[in-house]
């Protein structure tokens, strides 16, 4: 731990601006909610622009040497996209308008970001003290709302989504390095998205470790397959006792008596989170009906608010529902197709890891109950784009770490 303090002691400008986007959804968030309290929104709003400005304008130099003026066209290819939305679909044009400023201050910059995130072992282990930061302030704020006798029976999404991306990438490091103060903060991490009762990040943490065992598989020696297959009928063979109730019942009598969500306990207890999954299984089916209306062109970006005044919670119809079936099927598929590439050609192991992790937050939270109008999954995008660059620069294959 000591030498990983010692790493980014004396951060530039360019590596705090990369710490600080990683954060923003962390610890930043409650510096900006400390700050609202005090002074306000607009003065909240305006001290982060000014610190994102700043940090941006002295990071020039580097962002320079990976951002090219082809990149700098993702902008104006973004105001198109919205431009035609406005133009084509006049009953959805509040809907852009409540959510452009999102787009353009805070989405569409982290593409930006994404094309400047080196896979290299500094800069892993910089974002991997941000998430361990992260989850510390995170218990902290858990332990504040407690303290003031409020209750946190009722699931909080955000605040356990926030959190997703730093817990992985945290477990991402204890799996790699197998130390014990990584495996700690992975654990608490894990524990503490469960207690805020979201299903989602629940599933992206078990997707993870899932597809971590299975790409290293085949590079274990015969005792760790066995020790995994062991583990693994373990796993089974207690998920299908009496003994995974009881540890069930047990751990919900503990987040009652911390007036923490009880929420997964009783999803798989009492089958008590049908609703929801009813709620979602309406909203698909009134975002498909509309899809079936217009399966060419579809309604724009953001078209989902006109049909449900919400979220399509699948990046997939949400893709079908902006640009028509063939322009969102050629979208998602690029994309995977993409992703697929960087990961044969490149054996880099921190970035397969960012990769990893990314994927579980984005693709599969986007899939499961998101959007692919996230921070993190144009991040994600162009981190990929870098990465494709970098392989066809190194004529290939790029060497393992």
């Amino acid at each position: 731990m000591r030498s990983l303090v010692k790493k980014i002691k004396k951060p530039s400008m360019f590596s705090l601006l990369i710490m600080s986007v990683w954060g923003f959804n962390g610890f930043i968030y409650y510096f900006k909610t400390a700050v609202l309290l005090v002074a306000g929104a607009a003065f909240a709003n305006l001290l982060l622009t000014l610190y994102f400005v700043f940090l941006t304008i002295l990071s020039m130099k580097e962002l320079s040497k990976r951002i090219t003026v082809m990149d700098l066209g993702f902008i104006p290819l973004m105001l198109l996209i919205v431009l035609l939305s406005f133009v084509f679909n006049v009953t959805n044009r509040d809907n852009i308008l409540n959510h452009i400023t999102e787009l353009f201050f805070l989405v569409v910059p982290c593409y930006f970001i994404g094309l400047s995130i080196d896979s290299e072992e500094k800069t892993m282990k910089d974002l991997y003290l941000i998430s361990i930061l992260t989850i510390i302030v995170n218990y902290l704020y858990l332990f504040v709302i407690l303290g003031t006798g409020r209750e946190m029976q009722s699931d909080n999404l955000a605040i356990a989504y926030m959190v997703l991306p730093h817990v992985l990438f945290v477990l991402l490091f204890s799996l790699k390095y197998k130390k014990a103060f990584s495996f700690f903060f992975a654990i608490a991490g894990s524990i503490f998205v469960l207690f805020m009762g979201s299903r989602g990040p629940i599933l992206s943490i078990v997707v993870f470790f899932a597809l971590w065992t299975l790409f290293r598989f085949p590079k274990m020696g015969h005792g760790k397959r066995l020790l995994v297959l062991l583990l693994v009928t373990f796993i089974v063979w207690f998920v299908m006792s009496d003994w995974f109730t009881l540890f069930l019942l047990n751990n919900r009598d503990i987040a009652v008596r911390l007036n923490v969500s009880t929420r997964i306990f009783d999803a798989i207890l009492y089958q008590a989170a049908d609703g929801s999954n009813k709620e979602r299984a309406k909203i698909y089916e009134i975002m498909w009906s509309y899809i079936q209306k217009r399966p060419l062109l579809g309604y724009g970006i953001y078209g989902e608010w006109m049909m449900i005044d919400y979220s399509a919670h699948n990046m997939i119809l949400e893709l079908y529902t902006h640009y028509g079936i063939i322009i969102g099927s050629v979208v998602a598929v690029s994309f995977f197709a993409l992703m697929g590439n960087v990961w044969v050609k490149n054996r880099n192991e921190f970035t397969r890891g960012f990769i990893l992790v990314m994927f579980c937050f984005g693709v599969v939270r986007g899939i499961y109950a998101g959007s692919y109008l996230t921070d993190y999954m144009f991040l994600l995008f162009g981190f990929l784009v870098r990465q494709y660059r970098l392989s066809k620069l190194n004529g290939g294959i790029l060497r393992d770490v």
